[in-house]
């Protein structure tokens, strides 16, 4: 429940902060953040999901989150979907992907350890 709590929940409620206090944050913070902290989650579902195994098979679906992103932004430099694409978006998008795979990595093992030490 903890990992539900705070590599899911809390982070799309911060991210969601930072978008209705936007006008209290520097403008880095509110393009960037709120989309580190979503992939971040998106990703924690998937890894959950999955029992934080990484395999064959959930590769492809752990991908899903990043792929979505990348389209989103594809789509706004293409015209499709209104916005502006910005690379720094993509680097963010890869940065949370691989800090949700690692910190979720490292609570599982956290876990594992605390677990076998009772």
């Amino acid at each position: 429940m903890k990992l539900i709590i705070n590599f899911i929940i809390v982070p799309l409620i911060f991210g969601l902060f930072i978008y209705i206090l936007a006008e209290y944050f520097p403008n880095w913070i509110v393009f960037y953040f709120p989309d580190f902290l979503w992939i971040f989650s998106f990703t924690s579902v998937l890894l959950l999901i999955w029992d934080n195994k990484i395999n064959f098979n959930s590769f492809f679906i752990l991908l899903f989150p990043l792929l979505s992103a990348f389209l989103f932004e594809y789509c706004q430099k293409i015209g499709i979907i209104k916005g502006t694409f910005d690379i720094f978006d993509l680097i963010t998008y890869l940065i949370g992907f691989f800090v949700s795979i690692v910190a979720n990595q490292k609570y599982n093992k956290f876990l594992t350890i605390k677990t076998n030490n009772k």
